[in-house]
């Protein structure tokens, strides 16, 4: 069942479609009630760059979406979108009322706005992309830190007895410390550290707290692994 957000969203997608239908019903009643039909090949190819530019100010948003957390690359490729849009449909506009009769001259301009924008266009959406890649890699990497730090102080409060603690607040300590950046390598070893901290809490749940320390150490020693990988 969709919530609420789901639900504003789809209903704002809905208004902005129909207003979109608008513009091309009006854009195609002045087009053909001034000539439209009579146009010249200038006239037919500026007429369909208006089309393209009315589509790319409308998926804009498809692409430009998965940027939320770094609304300003959204709008960058907003504003190239919508300088595009408005450029080619004030260009064409400009073809159509004067009847310019060059098609080379409305053909290659139509095709240098077209190529530049599609260039500052890939070249933002790499950057974009490069970017919320690093950060999904920086959040993956402080997961690790973040969610055994998480288990080992449950751990630590789940015990009454002062030297198993101690003992486990060392692995706590450790794992905090740890460098939040990682690699494949490193990962070997994270994944060894987070099945001892799911061993040690085991352990307590079963009161076999005799083997909490050696499993503290296992735990140290794949820190201090780890964190050589990394150095």
């Amino acid at each position: 069942m969709w919530n609420r957000v789901e639900l504003k969203n789809n209903a704002k997608q809905i208004m902005r479609t129909i207003v979109y239908i608008g513009y091309i019903i009006i854009y195609n009643l002045i087009f053909f009630m001034k000539g439209g039909m009579d146009s010249s090949a200038a006239g037919w190819i500026a007429y369909g760059f208006v089309w393209l530019a009315i589509l790319v100010s409308y998926i804009a948003p498809l692409y430009c979406k998965n940027y939320k957390r770094i609304p300003e690359n959204l709008i960058t490729n907003y504003t190239f979108s919508w300088i595009y849009s408005g450029i080619a449909i004030l260009f064409n506009a400009v073809v159509l009322l004067v009847k310019v009769q060059s098609v080379s001259v409305v053909l290659i301009l139509n095709v240098i706005f077209c190529i530049m924008y599609l260039q500052q266009l890939f070249i933002s959406l790499r950057v974009n992309y490069e970017v919320e890649t690093n950060l999904e890699q920086i959040d993956a990497e402080r997961q690790f830190v973040r969610e055994v730090s998480k288990k080992l102080q449950m751990c630590r409060q789940q015990t009454n007895n002062e030297v198993l603690k101690k003992e486990i607040e060392k692995a706590y300590d450790a794992v905090r410390c740890c460098p939040l950046k990682s690699n494949d390598m490193a990962m070997k070893y994270e994944i060894q550290i987070i099945a001892l901290t799911d061993k040690l809490g085991n352990k307590l749940d079963d009161n076999k707290i005799q083997e909490i320390p050696e499993i503290v150490q296992e735990i140290l020693k794949n820190v201090k692994k780890r964190n050589a990988m990394l150095s």
